[in-house]
């Protein structure tokens, strides 16, 4: 069966070069011009041999067309015996290969040729369609120029039936004669012209009937002429119209065209399509720009367009119409407003893709790129600048404000669930060239000492504080505002829009730290915070005044001197005022707190009666207790604000908390105490511990001795009349040195106790 179909496959192949004669051939390449691309065989070609003689024989049983292989075994080994099957099955085999190398060799010797005939083929079929292509062209083109022909000599027939009862002759107002001829044929001609789009001829012979300026009467056939004429030098207007608005016209071509507008009388006309042309072809330019990677980069290319376009179109049409006579403002204020709409078409642009999108950096990066762009084209002339600023200045300004409204909201939000728990933060101070920019970023495990690193030319502090969750989104979203607020500031690209928004941003971030400020005065006049809450939120105020506002003000007065500054640096007067009530008023109720829980006046040790002379005791079990409290106080207060302002105000407590206890035994509106017999000794021993305490932390001042020195004044005069033995200073120096000795040594060089006079002077009195 294989054989069989390469035999047939053999026949179509060896029939393909026989029915491609020579003649007929060369004939059909002169007919569709294919030159030397068909090459006819020669015909004593060597034929393809048949089969041998010996293989026909074998394979004669092969070529049944009902071949049945099983009656063929069986038929095999009726007639032979079973030994000679394996050696008729190898020369099958072999006659198998030899059948298909000799297949392969007949069907390959004419496969180039079967090629070569398919090649030809192809192309002749090409020549065959270009051709009827052609004859169609030709058939449309003969059949609209029947139509052109019969038209026009329908209309010639027409003018000389008009014509023929008219004048030869016709004279204009100047005394000119034209040909009345040449005039009813005009019309013919225009249309002639049109048609063959030869638009210079049509203008000239326009430009000619133009000049006759012939007195034509009304309801004349001159008239009725001279109507048709407008009628075809409306189509050609239209026609000029239509080319010009093709943004892709050469220059050359721009100019023919309005030149023959011109000379038309059309001038305007021919201004507004050039420059609708130039609106079609921006838009374009714009379409295909593809918006990948930065928005910045985007507007970058579009404001390269736009007004490369408008520079490109500025002086084309300086050239075009702005030469010879005329009027040229007309002209120019025609452009100008072309300008405005292009420009407000940009700005629409710049809306929909920067504005209520983007953030305030971004706003900043896209509209310094659109302004380099105006830059790049003010050198040939054109200054759009102070336009886009005009036009985008109210959404600058809105921007901002929506900025500082967004940075309200976050705010807001934070301080909705603020949990008073005080975390580190990194203040990085970094002094480079007389330089210094400060940057703050949370940092949850904070050394105890600063960092410092320095170079040749950079030296960084790294700096904690500690602050709130509230606090930090201050503080982070101001030094963010500011920052993105330093892009959108460039009065080098624009002045004016700059020093518009200025007032916006300042006012904005003044108005937000007021309002911080007031919603933390608020929430200190509350009871609900416990002590390490409230020394969160006085850190809080500490820290708005020390480190947040002055870098706030140095940064925008590194921008520009404005008046409002002024309003921002009284918010440091205004924070440093608060600070002050908050931590007085902090101080004044824990100092009495911490008395009243800490002293009962009812079950005082103080009424006691024993001498306390035979030993040297301890201070009270109170007054321990208090000083191992207000130590602790300290650590907490040291921790959380800096040791310079833990400083300044912990002795203020101290003198809350003895003014408290003066009140709790001898104020005016309490009952006197019941000093007993060894009741003053040890309220005196108590002072003089408080007071050695205070000395050995650092905390002592003049007032605190005073008033102890007034306590104890008071606390004799109570006694004054009784026995009272006289205990010298060295009895409570020792005993103040033998209970302080053991958890706070004293300073080297230093005494113990201050002696008191007055005690001194009542021991005298007594024994006396």
């Amino acid at each position: 069966r294989r054989v069989h179909g390469g035999n047939v496959l053999f026949s179509s192949l060896k029939m393909i070069p026989s029915s491609m004669k020579s003649s007929e051939s060369s004939s059909a390449s002169r007919f569709f011009g294919l030159g030397g691309m068909y090459k006819p065989r020669n015909k004593k070609e060597k034929q393809p041999e048949a089969f041998t003689p010996a293989l026909n024989d074998v394979l004669k049983e092969f070529e049944i067309t009902g071949f049945d292989s099983d009656s063929y075994a069986n038929k095999f080994f009726s007639e032979n015996k079973e030994n000679l099957a394996r050696k008729h099955c190898e020369e099958l085999m072999q006659k198998k290969v030899t059948v298909a190398d000799e297949l392969k060799a007949k069907v390959f010797l004419r496969y180039g040729d079967f090629i070569g005939a398919s090649n030809e083929i192809a192309s002749i079929e090409n020549s065959m369609v270009q051709l009827r292509g052609l004859l169609s062209d030709f058939k449309a083109t003969l059949k609209s120029l029947e139509t052109s022909n019969l038209w026009l000599d329908t209309n010639s027939r027409r003018r000389e039936e008009e014509t023929g009862g008219i004048e030869e002759y016709a004279v204009d107002s100047s005394g000119e004669v034209g040909s009345i001829q040449w005039l009813s044929e005009l019309p013919d001609e225009l249309d002639s012209l049109l048609i063959e789009r030869n638009f210079t001829e049509s203008v000239t012979l326009l430009d000619q009937f133009k000049s006759l300026d012939l007195a034509i009467p009304d309801g004349s056939k001159l008239a009725i002429i001279k109507m048709e004429v407008e009628e075809r030098q409306r189509r050609l207007l239209d026609l000029l119209s239509h080319d010009l608005q093709d943004p892709t016209l050469k220059k050359t071509d721009v100019q023919r065209i309005v030149s023959m507008l011109t000379k038309l009388g059309h001038r305007e006309a021919a201004r507004d399509t050039y420059l609708k042309s130039r609106s079609k072809l921006i838009q374009a330019q714009v379409k295909r720009l593809n918006f990948q990677g930065e928005l910045s980069v985007y507007i970058q290319n579009m404001s390269d367009v736009i007004f490369q376009n408008l520079q490109i179109a500025a002086n084309d049409f300086r050239e075009l119409f702005m030469v010879g006579e005329g009027n040229n403002k007309s002209m120019m204020s025609g452009f100008m407003v072309w300008i405005a709409d292009e420009l407000h078409t940009f700005c629409t642009l710049f809306r929909s893709q920067v504005f209520g999108i983007a953030a305030l950096s971004t706003v900043g990066d896209c509209l310094r790129a659109c302004m380099m762009s105006c830059k790049k084209v003010e050198q040939y002339g054109l200054s759009v600048g102070f336009m886009i600023q005009k036009i985008l200045g109210r959404e600058l300004g809105q921007a901002v404000e929506s900025h500082v409204q967004t940075v309200a909201a976050e705010l807001q939000a934070a301080t909705s669930q603020e949990n008073w728990l005080a975390l580190p933060v990194s203040v990085t101070e970094t002094i480079q060239s007389n330089d210094r920019r400060t940057s703050a970023k949370v940092d949850k495990s904070a050394p105890s000492a600063s960092k410092k690193t320095s170079s040749a030319d950079v030296s960084k502090t790294v700096r904690y504080i500690k602050l709130t969750e509230s606090a930090k989104v201050l503080f982070g979203r101001l030094h963010r505002f500011v920052s993105d607020f330093h892009k959108v500031f460039s009065p080098q690209y624009y002045a004016g829009l700059s020093y518009q928004i200025y007032p916006a941003a300042l006012d904005g971030v003044t108005q937000l730290i007021e309002d911080y400020v007031s919603w933390l005065a608020d929430a200190a006049k509350g009871e609900a915070l416990n002590d390490q809450q409230m020394i969160s939120l006085l850190a809080n105020l500490h820290y708005i005044k020390t480190e947040l506002l002055p870098q706030i003000t140095n940064r925008f007065e590194k921008l520009a001197v404005h008046p409002l500054i002024q309003e921002l640096k009284k918010c440091v007067t205004v924070v440093e005022e608060e600070f002050q009530r908050s931590m007085e008023s902090f101080c004044e109720r824990r100092a009495f707190d911490l008395v009243t829980d800490k002293f009962d006046r009812q079950r005082s040790e103080y009424q006691r009666h024993d001498d306390l002379s035979r030993e040297v005791p301890a201070a009270s079990a109170a007054v321990v207790k208090v000083t191992d409290f207000l130590e602790l106080f300290y650590a907490m207060l040291t921790d959380t604000l800096d040791k310079r302002t833990s400083d300044k105000w912990f002795p203020v407590l101290l003198e809350q908390c003895l003014d408290n206890l003066e009140l709790l035994f001898f104020g005016d509106n309490v009952e006197e105490i019941a000093f007993g017999r060894g009741g003053v000794q040890l309220l005196t021993l108590d002072l003089k511990y408080f007071q050695e305490f205070t000395v050995r932390k650092g905390w002592n001042n003049s007032t605190i001795n005073k008033i102890i020195e007034s306590i104890i004044d008071q606390a004799l005069e109570s006694k004054r009349g009784s026995p009272l033995e006289l205990l010298p200073d060295v009895w409570f120096s020792t005993a103040v040195s033998k209970a302080l000795d053991p958890r706070l040594p004293p300073p080297k060089g230093t005494t113990s106790v201050p002696s008191t006079s007055g005690l001194e002077e009542e021991g005298n009195s007594d024994s006396n």
